[in-house]
């Protein structure tokens, strides 16, 4: 953070959830340093073992000054030298957007590149609706948004996955620019919020947050949000199925037709179409091919 070069001032404003690994100390050490740049705040107790959640928005956005607000986790961190300034031009020049973000790397706990970009045919720029539909392409540390977006409505609080909301959120306020250049790195480990974890845990989780979302919109949004969460399930559902839980499957399965009766049908209906294609496809393929050897034959036997 501190190699960022703009023709700005910012400041960087951390929170230290109590940590026991030493990073207060080295927290103290650079913000004596750069008195005029860092902003920690230390917690006595840690509030995320406590149950809550949100501490960003909770402890860091309302000590922010600046016209706006980019994120990095503790465990992810910025590669490009102008990262800060090519976002902060890119907002100023675009006041339709009311978000920023760009493409980034995934590494692991000893910087081995286990992706090399995050969002490969990424349109320059898109909205809510895409938002709603796809799920999340906004990769924490790569966003930079518009302080004046806030506060948070109270809902936003308690919800076990802050994010995805966020991004929503503020994207309400205007359209999502996308920057194609990788300008920092997401880091996979253990004990990350959804990090290796198993994916069906990722997948209950991201339902639950879901489930707690997908009225908060437009009656537009909130349609694509709800899908989004049939289909949450619905790939739980495969995963635990995959993993011979027959009990949470069967749990899945059974939240699945509470909630949309017709969900498995229709999602059949579509699987056997991508099937039908498919096959369509490969069997075009082959009469091409066989095709093409008949005429070899033909211009070599004359036949």
């Amino acid at each position: 953070m501190l190699m960022q070069q703009t023709d700005f001032p910012f400041e960087i404003v951390i929170h230290d959830d109590a940590s026991t690994d030493g990073t207060a100390e080295i927290l103290k050490e650079y913000a004596s340093k750069y008195p005029d740049r860092i902003f920690p705040m230390f917690q006595e107790k840690n509030q995320y073992g406590k149950g809550v959640r949100a501490l960003m928005a909770r402890f860091n956005f309302p000590r922010c000054r600046g016209k706006y607000i980019a994120l990095c986790e503790g465990d992810d961190f910025w590669t490009d030298k102008k990262k800060l300034q090519k976002q902060f031009h890119y907002l100023e020049q675009h006041p339709e957007c009311s978000i920023c973000f760009h493409d980034m790397k995934v590494v692991d706990n000893n910087d081995k590149i286990i992706r090399e970009h995050t969002n490969i045919d990424q349109p320059l720029e898109s909205s809510i609706y895409d938002l709603a539909e796809k799920g999340n392409f906004i990769w924490t540390a790569s966003v930079m948004f518009r302080k004046k977006d806030m506060p948070y409505p109270q809902w936003y609080f308690d919800l076990p996955i802050g994010d995805y909301p966020m991004h929503l959120i503020h994207a309400g306020f205007g359209n999502i620019g996308f920057i194609p250049e990788g300008m920092g790195a997401y880091r996979l480990h253990d004990a990350g919020t959804l990090g290796l974890k198993s994916r069906s845990e990722v997948l209950e989780k991201w339902s639950v947050m879901l489930e707690q979302v997908k009225d908060k919109f437009t009656d537009k949004i909130n349609e694509r949000l709800h899908h989004q969460y049939l289909d949450t399930i619905y790939r739980a559902y495969l995963e635990y199925a995959r993993q011979h839980h027959a009990a949470k499957a069967a749990l899945s399965i059974q939240k699945l037709m509470l909630l949309d009766p017709y969900f498995l049908f229709k999602e059949r209906e579509r699987f056997e179409t991508k099937i039908e294609s498919f096959q369509n496809s490969r069997l075009m393929a082959l009469s091409r091919k066989i095709n093409r050897v008949k005429k070899k034959v033909g211009l070599k036997t004359g036949k």
